[in-house]
């Protein structure tokens, strides 16, 4: 599994980075805790089991040292502004003519503005590509309990995006 477990991890890892740095605000930081995870689980001799499995276990790894980065740093919401830039993720994060550092702000400040078990979920599935299922597993949640926090999560943050669209006549 040690050839298999190498792949899993070099094909997750720009979706890990991504969504470590959406949680955490700081690439430095993020790219540290992408490597301690890593290491963590090559040094356990691998993981005998499937790859979704794999990929649900190493987001879980990620998640759990965001929150720990976040509680033992004190940094609840500090995005420091020029801190991320497009050019220092593994592959393409982006579309469109917004700079990638004006979306990252963007998105994180209208997470911020949620409640965070919902800007969590949606974290997990937009910017960690997670199925519903997955999710649920990871966190020990319904996948109902899951699927509503996206839901009202999402609608929350649609309201204040047309709170900020002037309105056309």
């Amino acid at each position: 599994m040690r050839k298999e477990l190498v792949e899993i991890m070099e094909h997750e890892r720009a979706n890990l980075l991504r969504y470590a740095c959406y949680h955490i605000g700081n690439m430095d930081d993020a790219e540290d805790i992408i490597q301690n995870v890593y290491s963590r689980v090559c040094s356990n001799g691998g993981l005998r089991t499937d790859a979704d499995a794999v990929r649900r276990y190493l987001f879980r790894s990620v998640y759990n040292a965001c929150v720990d980065h976040v509680r033992s740093s004190r940094l609840f919401l500090s995005i420091p502004l020029g801190s991320v830039r497009e050019s220092e993720f593994p592959s393409e994060t982006t579309d469109g003519d917004e700079s990638f550092e004006s979306e990252f702000n963007r998105i994180t400040l209208l997470l911020a503005m949620i409640p965070e078990e919902q800007a969590e979920v949606i974290r997990l599935r937009t910017i960690g590509g997670l199925q519903f299922g997955d999710i649920a597993q990871m966190t020990g949640l319904p996948e109902s309990t899951v699927k509503s926090r996206f839901k009202y999560g999402i609608e929350k943050v649609r309201k204040l995006l047309d709170l900020k669209m002037p309105e056309s006549h």
